[in-house]
């Protein structure tokens, strides 16, 4: 797998566009941004659970994006999909441009089927603890009407989360990036090619913000990605960042400036003071002299 190279500062951002051709394309890692934008959306409640990315579901590898295995612990209530979980949870990201069909959706029903009957003594995996869930940034609608025809049923359970609800023997969501809530859920929003400036900036904040070397890691290996997916918005936040700079600091030196002003035209009229004195006095000698001579009887012309 390709290595993503990181980009601590947007110092470092050409000016570019938000267009992507196919090599580019290619170059754009978004798999592995999904499962760092998952780890730092389910941050909250990590120690309860084991992240396995690329898991080989068999000895001839088929991977799958990401298995989070949860543990009893911390109740998961203010994460609208993470609230999904059970204790063995399937994901499958498809990123931008990928698309999310019915052949996939079934490619999806037998990885999980495989992951079951990987189950041994030591390592249960009843069907009833199992989920699958699809992620991917726009709606699936073709997908959606297919199932429906196939008379699965597509539960709308909140912004950008649907629920299949259906014959299978374990839980399938199936989640909608561009409709959830950034709020919510930042991180995995942000794994698109469409971000906005203000979400730019909201980001690189919280990125700075972070404590936890582990997340700090993720966010790092995230942005990467997302930088060189958005490089004309983050060439425009760098630009407002520094009119903004420049804006808080001529506020802060304001009070500054004003006073070195103020003493500068104060020693201007000063020196203006001393130099009209030292005219008159100048003016004055002059006369008296003038008198003097005149008193001599010396005329000046």
């Amino acid at each position: 797998m390709e290595d993503i190279s990181t980009k601590k500062t947007i110092d470092n951002i050409q000016e570019g566009s938000n267009t992507v051709n196919v090599s580019d394309q290619k170059r754009i890692q978004w798999h592995p941004a999904f499962v760092a934008a998952m780890a730092l959306d389910v941050s909250e409640y990590r120690e309860n659970m084991t992240f396995i990315s690329e898991y080989e579901l068999n000895r001839k590898p088929i991977i799958l994006d990401l298995l989070i295995i949860k543990f009893e612990g911390k109740n998961i209530r203010n994460n609208s999909i993470a609230s999904f979980f059970k204790g063995h949870n399937l994901l499958e990201y498809k990123g931008v441009g990928d698309e999310l069909n019915i052949n996939v959706f079934s490619k999806g029903l037998s990885y999980t089927y495989l992951y079951k009957s990987g189950e041994t003594s030591s390592d249960k995996r009843p069907f009833e603890e199992i989920t699958l869930s699809f992620i991917r940034e726009a709606k699936p609608q073709k997908l959606f009407e297919t199932l429906m025809n196939y008379k699965f049923s597509v539960d709308h359970v909140t912004d950008g989360v649907y629920h299949i609800l259906n014959r299978e023997l374990f839980d399938i969501q199936i989640v909608v990036l561009n409709e959830i809530s950034f709020e919510e859920h930042p991180w995995l929003v942000s794994l698109t090619k469409k971000l906005s400036i203000e979400h730019a900036e909201k980001l690189l904040n919280m990125e700075y913000a972070l404590k936890e070397k582990e997340d700090k890691d993720n966010a790092e290996a995230l942005m990467s990605v997302v930088m060189e997916a958005n490089k004309q918005t983050f060439y425009d936040v760098k630009g407002v960042e520094e009119n903004m700079a420049n804006k808080v600091m001529w506020e802060i030196m304001q009070p500054e400036i004003d006073e070195a002003i103020a003493n500068a035209v104060e020693k201007k009229i000063e020196v203006i003071k001393i130099k009209d004195a030292e005219i008159a006095d100048k003016d004055a000698k002059i006369t008296e002299l003038k008198n003097m001579l005149f008193q001599l009887g010396v005329q000046l012309t």
